[in-house]
């Protein structure tokens, strides 16, 4: 209802109580209303069934965002919006009368501790751009040749981490999109492009090396992976995060159980301590992440100069087939082709 009338309007006598049966209620207005305290929030039936179960829910963005609200596998955009009519709050209103004896007759006060005509309306946010996060982990990529120092970067790292986490939606949003952006775990950190070419550089040179005889494009192990890197670079210290990114980005899985690989969610997650599971290089993820690399240092090449480095640079074994290149967009007799995710 609409306030338009002064507190405690509705006051009853004792000759105004016997003409009822049961409980009357009497609502009286708070001095000072607290509506400054309250906002009223629009859920729908699932948002609700999980606010009375007790599950946590988040509100994030920074001070120039629009504000989302979060739980652990949902986003809402939040928006507030207004009502013709004002929202009255009482803490206990009862609709039903549970008297025994209807002759008894019991006048109770209900407080109204607030009012409002605005409230927070939600709306389900089915795909959350990426950008925004994006731009947080470029700010402190992981650099093939910089001689970091884990103390210096522990606060930075920490902060990002911290960041991140009041910044990006939901939870689960947060474990795919790290996955899908090349970003390890631990602090969250982006490799750089040049990290990643180094490193799928050094697992396809190590399948042509016969020195590496236990790293082949059809089985390479985790375990045999780690240590050949290693072995190969010995003065720097690659975190096991980014390993794993390797073989989840340009591998597939042909022989073990320690691996759990939800294609739908893209979650990659290989057990602790598992070091059975065979995995093979995939064609496709390789010839693109090549065909990358060749574009970074030149946009424009020659079909065939093109064409000739790109097979200097697979393993034995790997061959680029036409239906990769039909992914890329070719400008002219001069292939000029853009990377896009």
């Amino acid at each position: 209802m609409k306030h338009r009338f002064p507190f405690n309007t509705f006051n009853f006598t004792s000759a105004d109580v016997f003409l009822f049966k049961g409980e009357v209620q009497q609502i009286e207005f708070s001095e000072p209303l607290l509506s400054g305290d309250y906002r009223l929030l629009q859920v729908d039936p699932e948002l609700a069934d999980q606010i009375e179960k007790g599950s946590s829910l988040t509100f994030r963005g920074e001070l120039d965002d629009y504000p989302v609200l979060c739980t652990k596998d949902t986003t809402y955009c939040v928006k507030e919006a207004e009502t013709s009519n004002t929202l009255l709050v009482l803490p206990q209103l009862d609709f039903t009368n549970d008297k025994s004896d209807e002759n008894e007759r019991i006048l109770a006060t209900r407080k109204v501790i607030a009012m409002q005509s605005r409230y927070l309306e939600l709306k389900k946010i089915n795909v959350v751009s990426s950008s925004r996060l994006r731009e947080l982990l470029r700010e402190n990529e992981l650099q093939w040749d910089a001689d970091e120092q884990a103390d210096e970067n522990m606060e930075q790292n920490a902060k990002l981490y911290a960041f991140v986490h009041h910044l990006v939606p939901n939870t689960i949003y947060l474990t795919n999109i790290v996955s899908y952006l090349s970003a390890v775990e631990g602090y969250y950190r982006m490799l750089s492009s040049i990290y990643r070419d180094q490193l799928l550089m050094e697992l396809t040179d190590c399948c042509d090396d016969d020195e590496e005889p236990d790293i082949q494009i059809n089985s390479i192990r985790l375990k045999t992976l780690t240590e050949a890197l290693q072995r190969r670079n010995p003065t720097k210290e690659i975190p096991s995060d980014a390993v794993l990114w390797l073989l989840k980005a340009h591998c597939t899985v042909v022989n073990g159980l320690g691996v759990d690989c939800n294609i739908s969610e893209s979650v990659f997650r290989i057990s602790e301590g598992d070091e059975t599971s065979e995995f093979a290089l995939d064609e496709r993820a390789v010839c693109r992440s090549k065909i990358s690399q060749l574009l970074r240092a030149a946009v424009r090449f020659e079909y065939s100069a093109f064409e000739k480095l790109i097979r200097q640079m697979l393993p034995e074994g790997i061959e680029m087939k036409a239906s990769v290149i039909f992914h890329f967009d070719v400008l002219s007799k001069f292939m000029r082709m853009k990377i896009t995710n």
